[in-house]
């Protein structure tokens, strides 16, 4: 009886005679090997295609997020969950090569959202936090967003303490000014 066995690319023939019980492996040449090795990783290749290979051909379409890509893709976009960076980095939900659902960009200046996305945009509820290379360093806004813009009720701290809670619009303070608002106005 003749057996096959494939182990740490050696591959083995053993040998079982009527007069043992044991079997003795004879190692097949090792041209045949290297050819079996080289077959079945090229089978694999075409079978299991690595991530580099399909992520190369799945495109992220926020321009801040054209160097590499891994995750999810459908019909050569981003999909589902993945991380994309460029000259910003993200970590979240794609739809159709967008940022669409929860997710956290980072810019090289240090300013962080996190939050929801619609359509690459900030939608929804987020904290968007300046980042120390931000001529606001320090201050961070947590509510809600509209097409990219503070909107709704929201929450801005300053880096000195003051604070401000209340409506946003179109990324305007709409509520009533804090003393050191006014007094910064003087």
């Amino acid at each position: 009886m003749t057996r096959y066995f494939v182990t740490r690319s050696l591959v083995t023939r053993y040998f079982v005679t009527r007069n043992s019980d044991k079997a003795q492996p004879r190692p097949i040449a090792s041209r045949i090997t290297a050819s079996l090795l080289f077959l079945s990783v090229a089978v694999a290749a075409c079978l299991f295609p690595t991530a580099a290979t399909s992520q190369a051909q799945c495109k992220v379409l926020d321009p801040e997020l054209q160097g590499s890509y891994s995750g999810g893709c459908k019909a050569g976009l981003a999909e589902g969950q993945g991380e994309a960076s460029g000259m910003a980095q993200y970590t979240g939900e794609f739809k159709a090569g967008r940022k669409h659902g929860k997710g956290v960009k980072v810019w090289a200046s240090g300013d962080r959202y996190e939050g929801d996305f619609v359509e690459d945009r900030k939608e929804g509820a987020g904290t968007y936090t300046w980042g120390r290379g931000s001529v606001w360093a320090g201050q961070k806004y947590s509510g809600g967003y509209r097409a990219d813009r503070r909107h709704g009720r929201g929450v801005h701290e300053w880096s000195g303490g003051e604070r401000y809670d209340g409506p946003w619009e179109n990324d305007v303070i709409t509520g009533p000014a804090t003393p050191a608002m006014v007094a910064r106005t003087r």
